[in-house]
Order: C-alpha cells, then sequence, then structure tokens
C-alpha cells in the first residue's frame, strides 16, 4: 500500500487530528513544531505538549506514520 505523501504542516495537523481520536487523549494535549513557532518548511520536526505522555503520541505517531508519507513536494 502506498502511503499519501504531506507536507510538514499537513502531517503535523494529521498527528494531532489523530491524537484527539485516542482513547488515552486529554485536553492540552498537542504536537507542535519544532522549533516552537516554526511554520511549513521552518520545521525541522514536531515536540509534544505536554511531554510526560510519550507512549501515547508514539502510538499516534505510528499510527499517522501507516498512513502518510512526509513528502516536501506534497
Amino acid at each position: 500500500m502506498t502511503k499519501q505523501p504531506l507536507n510538514k504542516s499537513q502531517y503535523l495537523a494529521e498527528l494531532n487530528k489523530e491524537l484527539r481520536l485516542d482513547e488515552g487523549y486529554e485536553h492540552g494535549m498537542e504536537f507542535i513544531p519544532a522549533p516552537e513557532g516554526a511554520r511549513g518548511p521552518e520545521m525541522s520536526g514536531f515536540d509534544t505538549v505536554p511531554t510526560g505522555a510519550h507512549d501515547i503520541y508514539v502510538r499516534v505517531a505510528h499510527r499517522v506514520n501507516q498512513r502518510f508519507v512526509y513528502s516536501p513536494k506534497a
């Protein structure tokens, strides 16, 4: 199965969409751009808020990565 390509902003949106659907989601949890405040191609990656729920963020990122792939051309 081919993964749908997304740019960084789209990928970030999918991470947060999937996070809100996760059974472990709590209000205030979010994937954010890294460095903080970066947009689009300025993003070097993603961070999380709060940082204490690592297992939930990993689970969500894994599910998103099963369906999508980052592509600078998307």
